[in-house]
């Protein structure tokens, strides 16, 4: 049997302990350390990559996975709590308890939460933190900042008084790897 370019490199990335990650027509590799090797021949070959994967979670798909998966239903806030208008919880996040922090905070010895032009308070932080909070629920790792995936984006809001909890698994992506 002869395997393709694109085969030889998907066999070479996930034999160094890589995982393929597709968006659309975004090719990620966790970890990135797995595609070194073979990076050039990744970037040459990425569209048949792209289709071969494709094809391979086709093949591996569930008769049940293209059934509608019912979003969670919003998560009430505690009673008393009120989050300012530009914080918005993810579904599947529920709020915890929130004690607001007044800036500069520092978040470890190279990183300290400051106050923006026009927002208050950590407002802008938490909220960008909350998006990538969301992409890392939905395995789309190269958003969510390299903050540790989820355990290291919950630390990251808990250091600046908002503490959440993820309370349901989120439906994988149609079209991605596994």
């Amino acid at each position: 049997m002869v395997l393709s370019a694109a085969m030889d490199v998907i066999r070479k990335v996930e034999a160094a302990g890589g995982r393929f990650e597709v968006d659309g027509d975004r090719l990620g590799v966790v970890p990135k350390e797995a595609a070194v090797p073979v990076l050039e021949e990744l970037v040459r070959n990425k569209a048949e990559i792209l289709v071969l994967l494709r094809e391979r979670e086709a093949v591996r798909r569930e008769p049940f996975d293209d059934l509608p998966v019912p979003a969670p239903a919003p998560v009430p806030l505690p009673e008393g709590v009120v989050l300012p208008d530009s914080i918005v919880l993810p579904k599947g996040v529920r709020l915890t308890s929130w004690t607001p922090r007044e800036p500069p905070i520092r978040l470890n010895e190279y990183t300290t939460v400051v106050d923006a032009p026009g927002v208050k308070g950590c407002e802008l932080f938490i909220s960008t933190t909350l998006r990538q909070l969301e992409h890392e629920m939905h395995g789309r790792h190269w958003l969510g900042g390299g903050w540790g995936g989820v355990p290291g984006l919950l630390d990251r809001l808990k250091a600046v008084g908002l503490v959440v909890e993820v309370i349901v698994e989120p439906p994988r992506p149609k079209g991605g790897a596994k």
